[in-house]
């Protein structure tokens, strides 16, 4: 059964239509939840959104313009990595600055194999659940480039046809992204009729495929100043869209002029494993001396040497992973986040939704508007002091890799 606000396309003319592993526990989940952005190469808008605990039971992040630019031969991302989440970055990149259009984070709770692509605007990975298999795609589109549009409609469509020929199970598609076109399919009747035929290519996809449209018709997902329309979308194939519970806009700003869209799926997920590291700086030594020398005095003697080396390995391990407290792994990105910041982008949030719903209802309000850009800006310049002050304390080598530059000065610490 179609969901309400599924948009399937009938036919082409018919545009209205792996760390140290200790433990592993199993947690069930029943709903994939994914979220996207176009965070125009900002590392404050990125940083934010994988900062961000709302989405810690998400299980794919689609970033487009990602905050990802090379120095030298090496590709320099915002964060380089997170405790969380699997970077994966196009199998194809620009020798540009900036490098890759397109990003995905998939959660190291889901089975995932990225699939190569020839387009850095273009990530794609296959997705191994319980019922289906999941292809999912990142995607950016530039605007005013046909060629550009059709090339990459080419490649997703050869892609899934691909991967449906090669997946265990069925297969589900998933193309979240930035295309820059418009129509009055996902767009509604706002959009001039003389803008219609900028996205049959796109059209075109969705009518090959059976792919559905599953973001509201009108919803808005870019605003600067007084223009807004839509430009981001998500969609889908019809067994993902039957399983769809939601697919909305985020209500976390991030600092971006498009707004984040977060979908669910209610579909079995395999059986997540947490693995548990030990810290073993912290592990109470004179204790745990105590505990095997009672131990080991009751060991049997009387058996071979392999078998009282492998009693003495059991009872070791045993009693080590017994007494040896857990890391918590953080739930940001970076370590210089903290919860001022996530404070101050729920006010940055607050003011722009005041500000966007009085521009709706009348005359932009100034005041507003001023607060709302503040607030941004405030966010953007407490994020780069507070990343400042915690690579300050960093040893120099370790400042250089995750500050991606070339520094130099005479202390082996840096005091800010």
């Amino acid at each position: 059964m179609q969901h309400r606000s599924a948009y399937l396309v009938a036919a082409p003319t018919n545009h209205t239509a792996k760390s140290v592993e200790c433990s592993t526990h199993l947690v069930m989940n029943s709903t994939l939840r994914t979220v996207q952005l176009n965070v125009r190469k900002q590392s404050s808008v990125q940083l934010s959104l994988m900062n961000d605990l709302g989405l810690q039971h998400h299980r794919a992040i689609a970033v487009s313009e990602p905050h990802v630019w090379r120095a030298g031969n090496k590709l320099i991302t915002t964060p380089m990595g997170h405790a969380n989440w699997i970077k994966l970055l196009p199998t194809t990149q620009s020798e540009d600055r900036w490098a890759v259009r397109s990003m995905l984070w998939i959660h190291k709770d889901v089975e995932a194999e990225q699939v190569p692509v020839d387009s850095y605007d273009l990530t794609a990975a296959v997705l191994y659940l319980q019922e289906y298999t999941v292809l999912i795609v990142s995607i950016y589109i530039t605007l005013n480039d046909e060629q550009t549009l059709v090339t990459a409609m080419h490649l997703i469509d050869k892609l899934i046809n691909d991967a449906r020929r090669k997946a265990p199970k069925e297969l589900q598609v998933l193309l979240l992204g930035d295309f820059n076109r418009h129509n009055q399919l996902w767009g509604g009747d706002e959009v001039a009729s003389a803008r219609q035929g900028e996205a049959d290519p796109i059209i075109e996809l969705m009518s090959a495929q059976a792919m559905h449209s599953l973001l509201h018709r009108g919803t808005k997902t870019w605003q600067r100043g007084e223009m807004e329309t839509t430009i981001d979308l998500t969609l889908a194939t019809s067994g993902l869209a039957a399983a769809m519970t939601r697919c909305e806009v985020y209500e976390t700003e991030h600092g971006s002029d498009h707004r984040a869209i977060t979908t669910a799926f209610d579909m079995a997920l395999p059986p997540r494993s947490r693995k548990e590291r030990l810290l073993f700086e912290n592990a109470p030594w004179n204790r745990i001396r105590e505990v095997l020398a009672h131990r080991l005095r009751d060991l049997p003697l009387d058996t071979s040497v392999q078998e009282q080396a492998d009693e003495l390995t059991d009872t070791v391990r045993d009693t080590v992973w017994e007494l040896t407290p857990r890391a918590k792994p953080s739930s940001y990105a970076k370590r210089w986040w903290t919860a001022d910041l996530t404070h101050l982008r729920t006010e940055y949030t607050r003011a722009r939704n005041r500000a966007r719903a009085w521009r709706r209802q009348a005359e932009p309000a100034l005041d507003l508007e001023t607060q709302a850009r503040g607030s941004s800006e405030n966010v953007s310049w407490r994020n780069s002091k507070s990343k400042e002050s915690a690579l300050a304390r960093l040893p120099i080598r370790q400042y250089k890799y995750m500050a991606g530059c070339q520094i130099h000065r005479p202390n082996q610490w840096l005091i800010l």
